[in-house]
């Protein structure tokens, strides 16, 4: 993904924020909001690239944390988020 389209990306999700009130997305939401598959924000997740919150058997991603990961990539361009390795705590 370039940065003008994460960039892009990001400005949605805002909306998407802004007009829902949403604070965070379930797997299919991001998975939506992000353009790739679900099996990818769960290797994302289970990678500890993108941080989550469980509710019972449910995923939840925080804004911020999608947010962050995209400007982590936007950081890096051309490097696979994968290669980055796990968020740093903090």
């Amino acid at each position: 993904m370039t940065p003008e389209m994460e960039s892009e990306v990001i400005e949605l999700l805002r909306r998407l924020d802004r007009r829902q009130s949403r604070r965070g997305y379930n797997v299919p939401q991001a998975a939506e909001a992000l353009s790739v598959s679900e099996g990818t924000v769960y290797k994302l997740v289970n990678a500890r690239i993108v941080r989550s919150v469980k509710i019972g058997s449910r995923v939840i991603i925080p804004l911020a944390e999608i947010e962050r990961m995209l400007e982590r990539g936007a950081a890096n361009p051309g490097t696979d988020l994968f290669e980055l390795g796990p968020a740093r705590e903090g």
